[in-house]
This record gives structure tokens, sequence and C-alpha cells, in this order.
């Protein structure tokens, strides 16, 4: 008896240390996807901001042009 219970331990090891790993993979992805959605709205930020600054320039050309 005491082998069957040695091989669900061991069973039941194996596939607590898979989980695990799975775990810790799923944690790199993670936070992997967070480093990439931060830069995405930085690089967003800046985008806009040339944009803004674009439309000023804009404004004013079309201002001096009628003037």
């Amino acid at each position: 008896m005491l082998g069957l219970g040695n091989a669900r331990m061991n069973q039941l090891e194996a596939e607590n240390r898979r989980l695990r790993a799975e775990l810790l993979a799923q944690t790199q992805r993670a936070e992997a996807q967070s480093r990439i959605i931060a830069n995405l709205r930085r690089e967003n930020a800046t985008a806009a901001l040339q944009l803004t600054q674009l439309a000023a320039v804009a404004t004013v050309a079309t201002q001096q042009a009628q003037a």
C-alpha cells in the first residue's frame, strides 16, 4: 500500500512542478506585455504631442498666408 501512496505523491509533486513552471511562464508573459503596453502608451503620448505641435504650426502658417 505504501508504494501506491508514494506513486501518487510523486505524481502530485510532478504536477505541482509543472503547474509552477506554467505559472512562472504566464507571469513572465504578463510582465512582458505590461512593459509593451507602457511603451506603447509613451509612444502614443509622444505622437499626440507631435500632432498638437504640427496643428499649431499649420494654424500659424494658415494665418500668415491669409494676412
